[in-house]
């Protein structure tokens, strides 16, 4: 305990350290206090007595608190009657006190004490203890023959199990996400918004050009692709939060990654399940199309949304995450395979549309078009070069999504954290 009587009248100190050594007695525990200018009857509650100089800090005793008077006078320096021990002491080893001698006391305790001291140190750390755990055990067991049965102690650093901490960590993002604007409200209402905004523009899409219901087709996947990046300032002001609550294990920080996680993939499949649906309405792009649309979609949102989330466990505020992001948003939109093909890029090039999310779904997305209504979207698929390779572009989501959010959990873990 560090002061604990610092801003206390006297007999509100001498309360205080009373109810300490009552906890000490009564429960076994070691109490380390550091304390300055206690009175007498303060002093007297302590067993022992590590007695510091300054400029350098060095021991100048080391003692029972009983002895510490009689080691004063050993030195040459016997306290006066009717004068405070501590006090005395203190002025005694202050270097600079026009009645400070610390050398005296240094040297005495260095040519009496010291010795004895690491002798008897040596000899204790040869001996084996109980373990932290195995003394509140014991401890446990005592206070149960006053008062009952109870839990048994575990061997963790937190209070509950891990499964309490992801209820009650769940529960409150759940409550916090119903609650924050930036939460399911905001990604409806932009869900909303985006439909009505990409709808208008394309009413009775399929009255239209083949070209034209391609580029409605594309305008979603993009749009699909970029509307995660909202996901990035809630992340990074709930981390400094978070990560100042799990450096006091209050919780696991996995408990915090699994309730953001399910959390924020629910809600980003809400906005995007009404994004798609509300456009097809409005649009009236034919609803045959929208289960494979649908599926594709999703896919490529939960993808974005996990290299949005791993670029906000990186970054060290909003303004960083945005620089972070641009890299990733310039391969995954600008090698779409829509409006830059594999077949217009330099061969040594080539490899960049292979790892474009973006690329994957388009090409999904148009071959299923074009197999539904092949009159009207296979001339554009055969221009494009698009093939039938559903397994390689699932299996490419999958795994992306699967290396994003792994990325995002080591950077949450290992990156930004709050130092002691």
């Amino acid at each position: 305990a560090d002061e604990p009587t610092s801003g206390l009248s006297a007999t509100d100190a001498e309360s205080c350290i009373r109810y300490m050594r009552l906890l000490a007695k009564k429960f076994g525990l070691t109490f380390v206090v550091s304390i300055h200018q206690p009175r007498p009857e303060v002093a007297k509650l302590f067993d022992h007595l590590l007695l510091l100089t300054s400029n350098p800090g060095r021991v100048v005793y080391n003692g029972p608190m009983r002895d510490a008077a009689g080691a004063c006078a050993s030195v040459g320096y016997a306290v006066p009657d009717f004068v405070n021990p501590t006090d005395y002491m203190l002025d005694l080893v202050t270097p600079g006190m026009k009645t400070g001698h610390p050398e005296d006391f240094v040297k005495y305790y260095e040519e009496h004490s010291q010795a004895q001291v690491e002798a008897l140190v040596a000899s204790e750390l040869e001996n084996e203890r109980q373990s932290a755990l195995e003394l509140v055990s014991e401890q446990l067991r005592h206070v149960s023959e006053d008062w009952g049965t109870l839990p048994p102690v575990r061997n963790s650093v937190y209070g509950v199990r891990f499964r309490r901490q992801l209820a009650l960590v769940f529960q409150r993002q759940l409550l916090l996400s119903l609650r924050d604007p930036l939460g399911i409200g905001m990604e409806i209402g932009v869900a909303l918004g985006q439909s009505i905004v990409i709808g208008v523009a394309y009413i009775d899409v399929s009255s239209k050009a083949n070209f034209s219901q391609a580029l409605f087709f594309f305008m979603m996947v993009m749009t699909v692709a970029l509307v995660g990046m909202k996901v990035m300032p809630k992340l990074i002001d709930e981390r400094l939060v978070v990560k100042k609550e799990t450096s006091e294990a209050l919780y696991s920080d996995w408990a915090y990654i699994l309730s953001f996680s399910i959390i924020n993939t629910i809600i980003s499949l809400i906005g995007n399940g009404i994004f798609v649906v509300l456009v097809f309405w409005m649009s009236n792009a034919g609803w045959e199309l929208l289960p494979e649309m649908m599926f594709w979609l999703t896919m490529l949102c939960l993808v974005m949304d996990s290299v949005y989330t791993l670029v906000a466990a990186i970054a060290k505020n909003s303004e960083s995450a945005m620089m972070l992001a641009l890299p990733f948003l310039t391969l995954f939109l600008l090698y779409n395979g829509f409006t830059l093909r594999e077949d217009q890029l330099p061969h040594v090039m080539t490899w960049l549309m292979w790892l474009s999310p973006v690329a994957y779904t388009m090409e999904a997305v148009m071959m299923f078009a074009a197999h539904a209504q092949p009159d009207v979207f296979q001339v554009i698929c055969d221009t494009m070069g698009y093939k039938h390779q559903e397994g390689l572009a699932l299996g490419f989501l999958i795994g992306a999504l699967v290396v994003f959010r792994l990325a995002s959990v080591v950077c949450f873990k290992r990156l930004n954290n709050i130092r002691r």
